[in-house]
């Protein structure tokens, strides 16, 4: 008999979205719902995250600098920065429901991130929480991404 192991994060990702219809409302929710969590998981990732998950970030802020010099969309990387440092929370709940909300997170990003001003603002923003984390400066990371994360509320269509 063979069993696999079904795990939470990997259901909630595909299920998620099948439950949700997304809209104007709905991705403003979302925000303010990122709002009370991220801050928190960027405080918590400046002091708890490894040598390891700050040279991924790293990585992937390279990535998506690239992706803006070249003037590419770079909601991928974007993506990927704020979900890598969730998981850098040490906060498995935090990382499981970053990754259930990925589908209406990559929506919100398609809207925050439509013009070339915007991919270098938010690379800018990832960079200064990347190096608060760095510098293990939990209280600028908390502030950081919640400047970040209101900036990025901004963009989105009202209606």
């Amino acid at each position: 008999v063979l069993v696999q192991t079904a795990y939470l994060s990997n259901i909630l990702k595909v299920v998620g979205p099948l439950v949700t219809t997304i809209t104007p409302q709905i991705l403003l929710n979302l925000f303010d719902f990122r709002l009370a969590i991220e801050p928190y998981g960027a405080a918590q990732a400046a002091k708890l995250a490894t040598e390891e998950e700050i040279k991924t970030l790293q990585e992937i802020l390279e990535v998506q600098k690239t992706a803006v010099e070249n003037n590419q969309m770079s909601e991928e990387m974007s993506f990927e920065f704020h979900l890598r440092l969730m998981q850098a929370s040490h906060n498995e709940v935090i990382a499981t429901v970053s990754l259930f909300l990925s589908e209406l997170q990559r929506q919100s990003r398609h809207l925050t991130l439509w013009n070339k001003e915007r991919r270098e603002d938010a690379y800018c923003e990832h960079k200064k929480v990347f190096e608060a984390i760095k510098n293990h400066d939990s209280e600028l990371a908390f502030q950081i991404m919640k400047n970040h994360l209101l900036e990025a509320k901004e963009q989105l269509p009202r209606e």
